[in-house]
C-alpha cells in the first residue's frame, strides 16, 4: 500500500464524506526519457453527519476509523475540525 490520503469528495449542511485513497508512484529515467507510474486506490469512504462519524471500507462494511485516524494522522485533524461533530475517538 503507498501513501495514505484523505480527500473531501462531498460537503453540505448536513454531511460530510471524506475518502481515504492510498497512491503508489513509481518513477524512473532510461535511454529514451523519463517514464512515471501512478496508482490510486481507494480504500475506504468516512461518513460525518448527524453528530456522527463512521468509516465503511470499499465493500460498504464498517471500517475501524480508530485505526485509519492512526495510519492517517491528517484524517484525525480533518475529522476534529467538522462543525458540529463529536470529537474523533
Amino acid at each position: 500500500m503507498g501513501r495514505l490520503r484523505t480527500r473531501t469528495i462531498f460537503a453540505d449542511e448536513a454531511v460530510t464524506l471524506i475518502a481515504v485513497e492510498s497512491l503508489d508512484t513509481q518513477h524512473g529515467m532510461s535511454r529514451a526519457g523519463c517514464h512515471l507510474y501512478a496508482r490510486l486506490q481507494p480504500i475506504a469512504i468516512v461518513v460525518c453527519g448527524a453528530g456522527e462519524q463512521y468509516a465503511l471500507d470499499m465493500r460498504a462494511e464498517p471500517a475501524d476509523l480508530d485505526q485509519l485516524m492512526r495510519d492517517i494522522p491528517e484524517l484525525e485533524a480533518r475529522l476534529g475540525e467538522m462543525p458540529g461533530a463529536p470529537s474523533p475517538r
